[in-house]
């Protein structure tokens, strides 16, 4: 049946949210991803951020080390939640 006419019932199409543990939903909002994203769209978003945090990349600042850790740190809890394997 049609989604609107049934509004209980989710489209087939529509992303499926997961519930998930709240160290993977931490490390979704570090990364700047959605839950609903694929892991191929959250790891460029993880890519982009280290390149952009790495020390060489921005010139030493010690500043951003913590933020580079956090993101590291993210990537890790992503990579072994298994919602996300594959």
């Amino acid at each position: 049946q049609n989604a609107t006419l049934n509004p209980g019932r989710a489209r087939a199409d529509a992303p499926q949210k997961v519930r998930l543990p709240q160290n993977v939903m931490s490390a979704l909002e570090v990364l700047g991803a959605a839950q609903t994203e694929s892991r191929a769209e959250i790891r460029k978003k993880y890519r982009a951020l280290v390149k952009h945090l790495h020390p060489d990349m921005n010139g030493g600042d010690r500043r951003e080390e913590g933020r580079l850790r956090r993101v590291l740190w993210a990537w890790e809890q992503i990579r072994e939640n298994r919602h996300f394997k594959g």
